[in-house]
């Protein structure tokens, strides 16, 4: 694909959804109407599937047009809604409904709902790209990092090879706490038990409680981090003389 639907794809698989337009009643409202059922019959649909964006792409009928749009097109246009009026927005999405399959009506109403997630961690994506690249996960973790969205963040960018460059506001890798795998961590036989292996084969560290943050300088600047937000450092001027 281009390299405009891989940035896409990955802010999707990241969590950086498109900011929500639509709310979930007109969307039920327009299903109601389009599939030509009652409100009792939808209500009761919706409790079986038990997902609304599922439930209307399962119960309007099937559309009579066709479309070629890429990924990067849908998020283009989906992002456009903040710009339009309810009628616009209805006209869009009824538009779109009629041009869909089931399964890509889908993935649409998640969007548009705010609700898509995919079952992939990060650290499983950043490695993947690794891979492709040949780029370091760890430099590939640290440009994903911070406030980017696909709009203004391009691939190449992404995976181009170190030139000694950086945004200086970038913060570090957020580490968390994981279970030991015996087998993936190869350091010792699996058949061994781990509670008697070598203690020098380890390295154990306290693991606090409560809200992580980051406090960078670079370059004569202060940034600091906290759940994946960069906050404003003119709140705390007693930090520029760190």
């Amino acid at each position: 694909v281009s390299d405009a639907d891989k940035i896409n794809t990955l802010a999707l698989f990241t969590g950086r959804k498109p900011k929500r337009q639509i709310n979930s009643t007109l969307l039920r409202n327009w299903a109601i109407e389009l599939s030509g059922i009652p409100d009792w019959l939808f209500e009761e649909s919706y409790q079986v599937v038990g997902d609304l964006a599922e439930t209307i792409a399962l119960l309007i009928p099937l559309g009579d047009e066709t479309q070629d749009k890429n990924l990067s097109e849908w998020m283009q246009d989906i992002r456009g809604l903040a710009k339009m009026d309810e009628l616009e927005k209805k006209t869009f999405v009824l538009t779109a409904w009629n041009q869909l399959n089931s399964s890509e009506r889908f993935v649409f109403n998640k969007i548009l709902t705010g609700g898509f997630r995919i079952g992939v961690s990060q650290s499983l994506i950043v490695k993947a790209i690794s891979k492709l690249s040949g780029i370091e996960a760890t430099t590939i973790t640290h440009r994903i990092m911070g406030n980017w969205n696909p709009e203004t963040f391009n691939y190449s960018a992404l995976t181009a090879q170190e030139d000694g460059s950086t945004d200086s506001s970038r913060p570090y890798p957020f580490f968390l706490a994981y279970s030991v795998d015996e087998e993936k961590l190869g350091l010792i036989d699996p058949s061994e038990d781990l509670l008697f292996s070598e203690p020098k084969e380890w390295q154990a560290e306290w693991k606090w409680d409560g809200i992580r943050a980051q406090l960078i300088k670079r370059n004569n600047e202060i940034f600091i981090w906290s759940r994946g937000e960069e906050l404003v450092t003119d709140k705390f001027p007693e930090l520029h003389s760190f």
